[in-house]
């Protein structure tokens, strides 16, 4: 194709969470965490399993969002984790 980056319309924070996990994603799962309900569609399909299967390239295509929103899986998950109770070091 000869991009190096394709940044979509879907939430910075889950973008780059999943991103981070693309190991443990499938091309679909990849699509379905990252973007608003208007791209998930079948015609974009081939897109994300271009992402997927040239996430491990010397130059994968990069994959990033724009829209502040953190209303996603990935972002609500991970803020979940990081405001746990822990136990106090005393």
């Amino acid at each position: 194709m000869g991009y190096e980056v394709i940044v979509m319309e879907g939430s910075f924070a889950d973008i780059q969470l999943a991103w981070d996990d693309v190991d443990n994603l499938d091309y679909l799962g990849l699509r379905d965490a990252t973007v608003y309900g208007n791209f998930k569609y079948q015609e974009i399909e081939s897109l994300f399993k271009y992402i997927k299967e040239n996430s491990k390239n010397e130059k994968p295509l990069l994959y990033a969002g724009y829209d502040p929103q953190v209303e996603g899986y990935y972002y609500s998950v991970s803020y979940t984790h990081l405001t746990l109770p822990t136990k106090r070091i005393v």
